[in-house]
């Protein structure tokens, strides 16, 4: 198994702990699911952008900088997966690899997860030549809209 970049393992630390490290990380996963439903999903945008500045508003300038840094590099490797034909949850081994579990399981084992991901696309996808994530990443990842 291959590792997911050393810099998506620093999202956590974007406050440097000011905010608890397992809320920086709940709030990026968030915040990539709201934008990556309102660039595709006109029907609940106002409640989603309202959410999303909701969350921003608990960051500084520079800290929203560097998340969006994060997020270009997020998008970054997903498209390069994708291109590769490799089907990775690249959050959940961030969430893995930086320990957030508590006394309890908080998600699938791999095993499991890499079983429903066989499937679901079958053992050999075939992913179009240009896909979703391609798509988003070179026509919704403007810095004055996201983050």
């Amino acid at each position: 198994m291959k590792r997911i970049r050393y810099d998506l393992l620093k999202i956590p630390d974007i406050t440097r702990r000011r905010i608890e490290r397992r809320q920086v990380f709940s709030d990026f996963m968030e915040l990539a699911a709201l934008n990556i439903s309102n660039a595709v999903d006109p029907v609940h945008y106002k409640r989603r952008y309202e959410r999303e500045t909701q969350i921003r508003g608990t960051y500084t300038d520079a800290e929203r900088r560097e998340i969006h840094q994060y997020w270009e590099e997020l998008t970054q490797q997903i498209l390069e997966n994708s291109n590769r034909g490799r089907i990775r949850d690249i959050l959940a081994r961030i969430f893995e690899e930086c320990n957030f579990s508590r006394n309890s399981q908080d998600q699938s084992p791999r095993s499991l997860a890499d079983l429903l991901s066989q499937l679901s696309v079958g053992p050999n996808p075939v992913l179009p030549e240009k896909g979703y994530f391609e798509f988003f990443a070179t026509t919704h990842a403007e810095p004055a809209h996201y983050f």
